[in-house]
């Protein structure tokens, strides 16, 4: 019980803050996220359109050239390489995200060093 009423005095002060580092880890995880869902959806229209063979809408969207002209056949692998830019994107932001995630839990904060306040 009285360890409850220091704890909170303490957040009656502004003693407990939370880290910085936490919010952006959080938002570089939202981001990869975001980026992640992205590069499924080019994924899933990637597949449609090897599936159909019909590679003007895909080209056009995301300027690769077609693997073949209006009249011709392939019979081989003919489809332009997959663009993976929103998931290296995503990959970097979920590395960036999780590596501050782990310094703030190995080398975590003084309240503080938070506040501005040297150690009394």
């Amino acid at each position: 019980m009285e360890q409850d009423t220091l704890r909170h005095d303490k957040e009656k002060e502004g003693g407990s803050k939370r880290d910085k580092r936490l919010l952006f880890s959080l938002i570089c995880f939202f981001a990869a996220f975001c980026c992640f869902i992205y590069e499924a959806m080019i994924i899933d229209l990637y597949i449609k359109t090897v599936a159909l063979g019909n590679w003007d809408y895909f080209s056009r969207t995301f300027g690769v050239a077609k693997p073949y002209g209006k009249d011709e056949v392939c019979f081989d692998f003919c489809a332009p390489s997959l663009p993976f830019t929103w998931g290296w994107i995503g990959l970097a932001n979920f590395i960036t995200g999780f590596s501050i995630v782990s310094l703030v839990w190995l080398k975590p904060r003084n309240v503080n060093e938070m506040k501005g306040r040297t150690a009394e």
